[in-house]
């Protein structure tokens, strides 16, 4: 049964939805516009810090990148910013607590695959973030630098920066082992490097020989003609390799022909693990 309505009852009613609905409308606008200076605070807190050097400098050509840790590891902090491979110098000190070793990424462009780098905070310009490769980079190839994952400088800005370069050509004409051989001897008699010309200017240097832990290898160089040749040594005697490990194998930047050609060149091999 309808039950009849108590005068006034509706105006009452009425008034207190109005009154609510005001309320409501106004708690609405005040938590909007609090969301948006949460917002506006979270987008001023992620600024990008500023980029002052990169080393090698965005869509460089030609670099000659030697892998290896020991690159960036020397007594205390004496080593300059000039003698390592690859770094990014960055508008403010970075913020060590912010540091981890997945900060920097290293990646073969026309694969898509990531090659291994050590890295690290420069032990006098707190700024400059050190790295270098631990695998090989192919010569001819273009790899891509990529660094953030949280990584922040001392004033809270991001340490965000990407950049391209590609490396130096291999203008070999022979190779042994050859490039990307496995199961090579552990005894192997030589390892060579072969140029169309004759080599000059040779000395220890113009070959070296790095183990898989990116260290180099102690041996004996000569050259005959064009070709280069190295032979692994330990306590100035003839030794094996070590057995189921990939070398490699880099030659000097400054290397030449005797018509002054500039000769270059970089594989790796894999010994036999029996």
């Amino acid at each position: 049964m309808l039950k009849a309505s108590i005068p006034g009852q509706g105006k009452y009613y009425y008034e207190r939805g109005y009154k609510l609905m005001r309320k409501l409308g106004v708690t609405l606008v005040m938590g909007i516009l609090l969301l948006g200076f949460l917002l506006m605070g979270a987008t001023e807190c992620q600024k990008t810090a500023g980029v002052v050097e990169r080393k090698p400098a965005s869509g460089s050509t030609g670099i000659f990148i030697v892998p290896g840790e020991m690159h960036l590891k020397s007594p205390g902090d004496k080593y300059n910013v000039e003698d390592i491979v690859m770094y990014v110098a960055f508008d403010a000190d970075i913020d060590s607590s912010t540091y981890n070793t997945s900060v920097v990424k290293l990646t073969e462009v026309s694969t898509g695959k990531d090659v291994k780098v050590f890295s690290l905070i420069h032990g006098t310009f707190k700024n400059v973030l050190c790295f270098n490769p631990d695998g090989f980079l192919r010569p001819s190839a273009d790899y891509r630098v990529t660094i953030g994952n949280g990584l922040k400088t001392t004033n809270g800005n991001l340490c965000s920066d990407s950049f391209t370069f590609r490396t130096v050509e291999s203008n070999a004409s022979q190779r042994d082992p050859e490039a990307d051989e496995t199961g090579v001897a552990v005894d192997i008699n030589h390892i060579c490097s072969g140029f169309n010309g004759i080599l000059t200017g040779i000395d220890k240097d113009s070959i070296k020989v790095y183990d898989g832990s990116g260290f180099r290898v102690e041996g004996i160089v000569w050259a005959i003609y064009g070709y280069l040749y190295f032979r692994p040594t330990y306590n100035s005697q003839t030794c094996d390799l070590n057995p189921c490990e990939t070398y490699t194998v880099i030659t000097k930047y400054s290397l030449e022909l005797n018509d002054g050609t500039k000769c270059f060149d970089s594989f790796r091999f894999t010994t036999a693990c029996d």
